[in-house]
């Protein structure tokens, strides 16, 4: 998949649409089921908006964006602690995707996110 994340500023808002998410049925360090959390992302600077999954995975789900949706943000859990992991998928990202699942198990979640707030511990 093109990286189309680092085109900045965030595309414009999407009309409303459905987005089909294929949550994998993935295990954490502890041998659990992983924990996944969806939420849109809103404005052009990474703002989360309201959440639309919480869940361990193994099903696929479908989700009404609501209007001003610029992108979705995927985390997981991979141990118990308080600490995610997570994906900003751009709402152009959404759009190729067309019919089929976003496949959370295929995301690079070791890749840098364009709203990551370690940014400012970098300067």
């Amino acid at each position: 998949m093109a990286d189309l994340l680092s085109a900045v500023p965030a595309p414009p808002p999407t009309t409303a649409r459905a987005v089909r998410v294929a949550w994998a049925a993935a295990t954490n360090e502890h041998g659990d089921a992983m924990l996944w959390f969806g939420s849109w992302l809103l404005g052009n600077a990474g703002e989360e908006g309201p959440w639309f999954y919480s869940g361990r995975g193994g099903e696929t789900t479908e989700h009404a964006a609501p209007g001003g949706m610029t992108g979705m943000r995927i985390r997981r859990w991979p141990s118990e602690g308080f600490w995610s992991e997570y994906v900003d998928l751009a709402a152009a990202e959404l759009a190729a995707q067309g019919a089929a699942a976003i496949r959370t198990g295929d995301l690079r979640f070791d890749r840098p996110q364009p709203f990551s707030r370690l940014e400012a511990i970098r300067e």
